[in-house]
């Protein structure tokens, strides 16, 4: 059931691909969709399929996992704007981490769960690079940054909810633990807070890293 679940869930990249490339107005709600994914589906059932994992295993990454968001990303990565001559950044950086990360391996205990570690570093750059090609265009950066928004939001909620209803002394959100949703909400609080030192208008800019914050603050 997995499997075809799972080819079932590549073969309908295309055709989603090819509808949001009929329906190019739809681009940003897909990509607002994309900024609150990874604060709203810990609310949700299993949203990940492991090509081969060992759920028992003691590290935070247990095995070879693809997301619906890794899904998503890739759909929406044939229909982003053509490259323009603007490199992307971290490259080199990021291939002596990864190469760093393999050559551990050679010497690991679990060598497997070391390849744990690489898949996922390869899935954070390929949405580091397809979110970067993203934000060259204005309107699909808008709309990330109003995901993201919601996401805070949303964890805003959730976290109100378990610091004064269910009285947590840290409350984790929808996430695992407490340092993941203060890593998170810091990855949003900083952009936001540079939109508003650079006086960009609207209410978003000023609230979110104040709403950010005082999640931290609870967490």
């Amino acid at each position: 059931m997995k499997w075809l679940i799972l080819a079932l869930c590549l073969a309908s990249i295309f055709p989603i691909a090819g509808w949001l490339r009929q329906n190019p107005r739809t681009l940003p709600k897909v990509w607002m969709t994309i900024g609150a994914l990874p604060f709203v589906w810990g609310a949700f059932p299993k949203r990940e399929i492991s090509i081969f994992g060992v759920p028992e295993w003691s590290g935070f990454t247990q095995g070879f996992d693809i997301s619906a968001l890794d899904l998503i990303l890739v759909a929406a990565f044939f229909n982003l704007p053509r490259a323009r001559h603007a490199a992307l950044p971290f490259k080199l950086s990021f291939t002596f981490y990864t190469s760093a990360v393999l050559l551990s391996a050679l010497q690991a205990r679990n060598p497997t769960a070391t390849l744990f570690y690489v898949w996922q570093l390869l899935r954070i750059f390929m949405t580091f690079a397809i979110v970067a090609r993203a934000c060259v265009d204005a309107r699909l950066m808008s709309a990330l940054l109003k995901g993201l928004a919601i996401g805070v939001c949303f964890q805003a909620g959730v976290v109100g909810l378990q610091r004064f209803v269910e009285h947590d002394v840290q409350a984790t959100g929808t996430f695992t633990a407490q340092n993941m949703l203060g890593m998170a909400m810091h990855l949003v609080i900083y952009p936001f807070f540079a939109l508003f030192l650079s006086g960009e208008k609207g209410c978003q800019p000023a609230l979110i890293p104040i709403t950010g914050v005082v999640i931290d603050i609870f967490s």
